[in-house]
């Protein structure tokens, strides 16, 4: 087997026509120069260069190996590049398991963000519903990053499980409901002019803030990086404020409602059977998340909308409307392996799910 030592000292004795060239370029004496070539010479059996009064030049079969010679080595400076990027964020891939609601704005977002910084980086996504463990996906090693919410940390085993923001939960009405109001319109006009009613905030994109003191769950990052430009992406769109309106979940009591899978489903929110004084009588379940969005606009039931599906996704023919009470907030997470334990493009694209610190 050749070294490729051997294959180096080949290519600059071809490049510059002299042994005592090349040894100065390496660094050797000629005399070993000499040496490595006689050696490939006995190796190969064919004579390489032709010896001259001033210098050498390749022969035939000397032409052909410093061709050979040059692809390999620029194949070996290709596979060292290769992995060094490995060590860095600048290669590599990450895969992301998300929940429907989650897939529909923020993710996008984020995606959008980390390829315009990090665009050699290779993402997945794959969207999971129903009856799936986001956590053991990343242990079984199918995902690098599973978004989860509050509701699946139960089994988080062994995975690091780092905050990413609190999810408020609105309530969303075919715009023809009598709660809607047809006086809705002139009051969202307002709120987009910053005259939001009764002093409240417009629901808008920006309803999705960071979790609350950025405190801890089990199992926590604490070394994960945070990128200061992470969790609130200055170009997010934020077209379509709604109005600080509310609505009493009590007055809801009669209407059907439009259940989704877990965990885009009414959840396990007892605060919502409490107020609306018994469990909601679901009429539909859709694991569509604009099948659901569909069935509310067509005036055949009403259902929780997250925030981090985004409010500029809303349909235009739904109301989205703060529960009154307030219904808690999810908790978004992510899993992943512990920080040294994962690639750092996976600790790269961590950050640009995290908000900023402050």
């Amino acid at each position: 087997m050749l070294e490729v030592w051997s294959l180096r000292v080949l290519v600059e004795v071809g490049r510059l026509g002299s042994f005592s060239a090349a040894a100065q370029e390496l660094s050797m004496t000629q005399p070993a120069v000499s040496r490595q070539i006689a050696a490939l010479e006995r190796h190969t059996g064919v004579r390489l260069f032709e010896r001259l009064p001033r210098g050498v030049r390749p022969t035939d079969a000397g032409t052909a190996a410093l061709e050979q010679a040059g692809e390999v080595l620029r194949g070996m400076r290709l596979f060292e590049t290769r992995l060094r990027a490995f060590a860095t964020a600048s290669a590599g891939r990450v895969r992301v398991s998300a929940f429907p609601s989650a897939a529909t704005r923020y993710l996008p977002e984020r995606f959008r963000a980390f390829t315009a910084r990090h665009p050699a980086v290779e993402l997945s996504l794959r969207v999971w519903s129903g009856e799936h463990d986001p956590c053991a996906a990343v242990l079984d090693g199918e995902v690098d990053v599973a978004l989860l919410t509050s509701w699946d940390v139960a089994g988080a085993g062994a995975v690091t499980l780092t905050p990413l923001c609190e999810d408020e939960l609105f309530v969303a009405l075919p715009a023809g409901h009598h709660l809607a109001g047809e006086n809705r319109t002139a009051e969202r006009d307002r709120a987009a002019e910053g005259n939001s009613p009764a002093g409240e905030d417009p629901v808008t994109d920006d309803a999705l803030g960071p979790m609350a003191g950025g405190h801890s769950v089990a199992g926590e990052d604490q070394a994960a990086q945070r990128n200061p430009g992470a969790g609130k992406d200055p170009e997010v769109v934020r077209d379509r404020p709604v109005g600080g309106d509310r609505v009493r979940l009590r007055d809801l009591a009669g209407d059907p409602w439009i259940d989704g899978t877990h965990p885009d489903c009414l959840g396990p929110i007892s605060a919502l059977t409490g107020a609306l004084g018994g469990p909601p009588r679901i009429s539909h379940v859709c694991d569509d998340w604009t099948g659901r969005q569909g069935l509310v606009a067509a005036g055949v039931g009403v259902m929780l909308y997250p925030s981090i599906a985004g409010v500029s996704t809303v349909r235009p023919d739904i109301r989205l409307l703060r529960p009154s009470p307030p219904l808690p907030p999810r908790r978004i997470l992510a899993a992943t392996f512990p920080a040294d334990s994962r690639p750092p493009a996976v600790s790269a694209f961590l950050t640009f799910l995290t908000p900023p610190a402050t």
